[in-house]
């Protein structure tokens, strides 16, 4: 199994994180709605997660030798996910206390967000007393909810890999069926960052994430056998499922549960295995790079963005909603995620894993500081980690 590099998987989520970001940002732009069904990104995000792990670390855990054992795997996916999180995490918590202190509400809820913040340093759901509408059970950052189920699915890959089960496909079957059946009676799979919907996100991380690894495997017996009539029919079926994706998330105005459940199952798999073969200009560009290195900030970056902006909107009439509004925020937007992911997300990544991994020198412990500046310039900085 090949460990590469698939430069259109890049691409493919940052136009996933760009499709979600303007998908909450509609009130910006001065529009009861835009991109109404972004939210099926997050599907996609899953089902690259699998894709991508299985490619990146299934050859080390399969192994006799034991390159990578079960602590090293969950320190290395924690370096990926929890670093950006709790700074995202940290700031939210700042925006809410002082949009309470503004409101007259801090001190009626300083108990329940003192809890909020226990909660959010530990990376759990926050069930209690909501602080905004929508009751988001990270309410610090509301894309979290996705965050924890793909680390609380990431170590069920290992064991999966570890273990050879060979179940994939099933556990996908499973999760679909239930999830149908949970979502059906709403006509949408969107769910999971309420209290009330919170299980259905799971059920979307593990139908999603091991059709990921399903997706992975059969893309591995097509490469291997170079079969390239199969190459041929996916790369074509790609682009059909990627332009009734983009029709559908961008101009149905209604939701249609069969349309996303037949995307999820059929089409985001396809998409990924045409995609990942391809070598189109289209899916392979340093537009494409640049936006895929920076998807995982513009994911969770754009939420509190979104959000002190909007009280920015409503409390002022200098700045008005609309197009020019609405794209001046986009471009703030990946202007802070870049900064977020050359300062601090990349770094971070390779500083908390060095922190924690067995083999690191404690010469480079004594002096963490300094670590940390020689990553961010670029010193022994390899590639993102998965």
């Amino acid at each position: 199994m090949d460990n590469q590099h698939f430069r259109s998987i890049d691409t493919l989520r940052g136009i996933a994180a760009l499709a979600i970001c303007l998908y909450h940002a509609h009130a910006i732009f001065g529009l009861n709605v835009l991109v109404p069904h972004a939210y099926l990104a997050v599907d996609l995000f899953f089902i690259l997660s699998g894709f991508i792990l299985v490619q990146r670390y299934a050859p080390e855990i399969e192994s006799e030798s034991s390159k990578i054992s079960f602590s090293d795997f969950a320190i290395v996916r924690l370096a990926r996910l929890y670093p950006l999180y709790l700074l995202v995490s940290i700031i939210g918590a700042l925006y809410f206390a002082a949009w309470l202190f503004i409101n007259g509400q801090l001190f009626l809820n300083f108990k329940n967000y003192v809890l909020a913040i226990i909660n959010s340093i530990i990376a759990i759901p926050y069930f209690s007393k909501p602080f905004d509408e929508v009751g988001a059970v990270f309410p610090f950052a509301t894309q979290a909810w996705s965050i924890f189920w793909e680390i609380i699915v990431s170590l069920a890959f290992y064991f999966h890999i570890k273990y050879k089960n060979n179940y994939a496909f099933l556990i996908s079957i499973i999760g679909f069926c239930i999830l149908v059946f949970q979502t059906f009676s709403n006509n949408t799979i969107d769910g999971g960052w309420q209290a009330h919907n919170f299980l259905i996100g799971g059920l979307r991380a593990f139908t999603g994430f091991f059709m990921g690894v399903f997706t992975a495997e059969i893309y591995v017996q097509i490469k291997n056998k170079n079969q390239k009539s199969k190459i041929n029919i996916f790369e074509f079926f790609a682009f059909v499922f990627l332009t009734l994706t983009l029709i559908y998330c961008i101009f149905s105005k209604q939701s249609h549960f069969t349309t996303e459940t037949c995307l999820i199952f059929v089409g985001f798999p396809t998409i990924v295995i045409g995609a990942a073969n391809s070598q189109a200009a289209i899916l392979n560009n340093k537009i494409g790079d640049f936006l895929g290195k920076i998807s995982f900030s513009i994911y969770l970056l754009h939420g509190i963005m979104a959000a002190v902006f909007i009280t920015i909107l409503n409390k002022t009439s200098i700045i008005k909603p609309g197009f020019v509004t609405g794209i001046t925020w986009l471009g703030i937007v990946i202007i802070c995620s870049f900064l977020s992911y050359k300062i601090y997300e990349a770094p971070s990544r390779k500083f908390f894993k060095s922190l924690f991994k067995s083999k690191t020198s404690p010469a480079k412990i004594s002096k963490p500081i300094d670590r940390w500046f020689d990553l961010v310039n670029n010193k022994n900085l390899q590639k993102p980690l998965a």
